[in-house]
């Protein structure tokens, strides 16, 4: 498949996400008005606009859907900024790459397969790493 014929199939896959979004939030929004949401989901961000006082224009469904990507844009920038900041500050120290790998070594079960989240969240230096590197 061609880079164009690619370039297509994304836009394809981003437009009918950016549809589906839409007509999540219009149903959203019905739900609301009829008061068949559970208190949960009245109270985020997305009920917190419709439910607000601002003008009609600004509860659209297309400015709402704007406000629900910047949200989830923001959430994940942030996230993928601090990973590979410590991926890099890890990698350019080598006596923290080796401490690193010994740690895990003692406590991996076996080379294919990574050790369970429990014994990572134990592992002192490297618990000690990510509250240094945040």
């Amino acid at each position: 498949m061609g880079w164009l014929a690619q370039w297509r199939k994304g836009c394809g896959i981003f437009i009918n996400a950016t549809q589906e979004r839409r007509t999540e939030i219009d149903e959203y929004k019905q739900r609301l008005t009829e008061k068949k949401l559970s208190d949960s989901e009245a109270e985020g961000v997305l009920g917190a606009i419709i439910s607000s006082d601002l003008p009609s224009e600004e509860k659209e469904t297309s400015r709402v859907a704007q406000e629900a990507a910047q949200v989830i844009a923001a959430g994940t920038e942030t996230t993928a900024w601090v990973l590979s900041y410590m991926i890099y500050q890890t990698l350019v120290d080598r006596t923290i790459m080796r401490r690193l790998r010994e740690e895990l070594q003692t406590y991996s079960q076996s080379e294919s397969s990574p050790p369970p989240l429990q014994t990572l969240q134990s592992l002192p230096y490297l618990i000690s790493q990510d509250f240094q590197n945040l």
